[in-house]
């Protein structure tokens, strides 16, 4: 989200992604508990030729990426298949057998097997799971079992992440798993207070995260997204993932313009807004010229988060880069550094916004003064022209804007260095 409010000193966007849970002492705990009575591995069983002790030592050694990478896919999958071997050597072997990718594919069916086993330790079942998510596409093949544990109440809450990246990465790769995203979207609290509110809600955003990652692919759901981005009793949260995933949808999800250009005017939400200002930005050309039209909009608030977007097209249209030069022009300071640093990252003639630059250090908001200088700093070396600009403010009557001048002299000799 942007977070870029006038008083605020945090600047930037964040996209969707699935985080997962790191795994807690307690969960160690149990897999200690849970593995107390497995027999000790045989310290002579060999795996494709070679003992356990000589992988322990080749697992930092295996470059996933290298061409030799799928000579060891073997041995990996017998230690993975073993129950008898230790679970953090598994564990080891699938991970690296899911980072080969393609060529271990064969990895896939047995990945599978051990996530809905539930004779297999929790912990084991997820990080069969995690295997398959580095697998993308090539999981297709798990993706029932993938949706089963998803769906398997006996899963804590916690742990849904874990299959739910895996189906957002194998997207259209199976017909099963749109279905199964469009499920979980519409989960529901339970009357019987099993699954509560705020449960359903993190399952929810779960479900709009793997939307995210499908990109493209999962314009079918637009619609449903849409429905939700403008329920004003939708939590914050769904309306905000959903703007996030349209994005991420791109181009495929343009009928969605006009519900991004309603949240941005008029959510509640001031992190919502901002998500619409960038997804707007995503969609490609079907949105530019409404991202054009609205950066002359009446409210200083809609325009400097277009203006702030706009530094996220690649590759912008001339309109797009003309409006935002005017942008620069702009008397409020917040869209003029903001088309000033958009400026800045589209690689456009840079005279116009260090000048914009340059004259924001003398702003009464600290902020907008600490941008300036950032964007001043980061585009050095200047011209003479612009560094007497510099040197002229640090002989300023405001001692703060004297300072900051003469930090920036002293930041660009030693950039210059």
């Amino acid at each position: 989200m942007f977070q870029l409010y006038r008083n605020s000193a945090k600047i930037g966007l964040v996209g969707a992604i699935v985080a997962f849970p790191a795994f807690s002492r307690a969960d160690f705990q149990e897999r200690a508990e849970e593995r107390v009575s497995v027999q000790t591995r045989s310290a002579e069983k060999l795996y494709d030729g070679e003992p356990l002790e000589v992988w322990r030592r080749r697992f930092s050694d295996i470059d996933p990426n290298s061409e030799y990478a799928a000579e060891y896919a073997a041995g990996l999958l017998e230690i993975v298949a073993d129950r008898q071997a230790p679970d953090s050597i598994r564990e080891r072997a699938a991970t690296t057998l899911g980072r080969i990718g393609k060529p271990a594919v064969a990895a896939v069916p047995i990945l599978g097997d051990i996530l809905v086993d539930t004779e297999e330790p929790l912990l084991n079942r997820l990080w069969a799971g995690r295997a398959l998510g580095y697998f993308g596409k090539y999981a297709a093949p798990a993706t029932n079992e993938l949706i089963t544990f998803l769906f398997d109440e006996g899963v804590p809450i916690r742990h849904r992440p874990v299959p739910v990246e895996a189906l957002g990465l194998i997207g259209s790769g199976h017909p099963n798993v749109v279905p199964a995203m469009i499920r979980l979207f519409q989960t529901e609290p339970t009357e019987d207070g099993v699954l509560s509110a705020s449960d359903a809600t993190l399952l929810r955003e779960l479900a709009t995260e793997a939307f995210a990652l499908m990109k493209e692919e999962a314009d079918i759901v637009a619609p449903l997204l849409m429905r939700a981005i403008r329920d004003p009793s939708e939590v914050e949260s769904i309306r905000r993932k959903s703007v996030i995933a349209i994005g991420q949808i791109g181009s495929n999800a343009a009928i969605a313009i006009p519900v991004l250009v309603e949240s941005l005017e008029f959510d509640s939400s001031e992190a919502v807004r901002d998500e619409a200002a960038r997804a707007l930005a995503k969609l490609g050309e079907p949105a530019y010229v409404v991202m054009q039209r609205y950066l002359a909009h009446p409210d200083p608030n809609v325009r400097w988060r277009i203006a702030f977007a706009c530094g996220e097209i690649k590759s912008p249209p001339q309109i797009i880069v003309d409006a935002v030069s005017k942008a620069v022009l702009d008397s409020d300071e917040l869209v003029s550094i903001s088309a000033a640093e958009s400026l800045g990252k589209i690689g456009t003639d840079r005279r116009d916004f260090i000048k914009a630059a340059i004259a924001l250090l003398e702003s009464d908001d600290r902020q907008i003064r600490m941008r300036a200088m950032r964007l001043i700093v980061g585009h050095s070396p200047l011209s003479s022209g612009e560094i007497a600009a510099i040197e002229v403010l640090a002989q300023h009557n405001q001692a703060e804007t004297s300072r900051l001048a003469r930090l920036v002299l002293r930041k660009l000799k030693d950039t210059n260095e």
